[in-house]
């Protein structure tokens, strides 16, 4: 698969389930379907992940510092120790997964992400003790 940037530019080809270590800042990835990816390490500094599909995704380490999460579906997803600062979670669920699984947000990083009413959160998780934002617009 072809994975462009925001500016049309190609930035990898190759197969999406085991993108490990991988430097895609700027990715363009509105909608795709990265269910079960292996994304850890990945560099996705201000990707579009609007509305993709990050089921059962292992994203731990990686870097989603400004990164365009809205609308995404993480539930199950293995976020521990990433980076996801600045990131925009409106419309997101980060809730559990079809079998119960947590959203695993162990020491992400999530100061100054921003979140509203419709993101799903797990349900014994603190946005503001983790310094998330609240927005009012999506």
């Amino acid at each position: 698969m072809l994975i462009r940037d925001l500016d049309g530019r190609v930035i990898f080809e190759g197969d999406l389930l085991d993108l490990g270590e991988t430097s895609l800042p700027r990715a363009d990835l509105k909608g795709a379907n990265l269910e079960g990816a292996v994304l850890v390490g990945v560099d996705l500094r201000g990707a579009d992940l609007r509305d993709s599909d990050l089921y059962w995704a292992s994203l731990g380490l990686s870097d989603l510092r400004h990164a365009d999460l809205r609308g995404a579906c993480l539930r199950g997803a293995g976020l521990d120790e990433a980076d996801l600062s600045y990131a925009k979670l409106q419309g997101a669920d980060l809730s559990d997964d079809n079998l119960g699984g947590k959203t695993l947000l162990g020491r992400a990083k999530l100061s100054h992400a921003e979140f509203n009413a419709a993101t799903r959160l797990p349900a014994d998780f603190s946005p503001q003790e983790a310094g998330m934002v609240h927005t009012d617009g999506s």
